[in-house]
């Protein structure tokens, strides 16, 4: 029974090693560098935020 629990076990990491982990690592490497270009479309925009906005957030 030990044995099947510690199959079952390695199993459920394998899987989540498999498919999760490329997925956090995309998210990692693509969400900043789609703010970065979010943050410039912005800025050369000429778009202004208030200070009231700034310390809202």
């Amino acid at each position: 029974m030990k044995s099947i629990s510690k199959l079952i076990s390695n199993l459920i990491t394998i899987a989540y090693g498999v498919i999760c982990m490329p997925l956090l690592i995309l998210m990692a490497i693509i969400f900043p560098i789609m703010v970065t270009s979010d943050a410039f479309k912005i800025i050369s925009s000429g778009y202004t935020v208030t200070g009231d906005y700034i310390s809202l957030l």
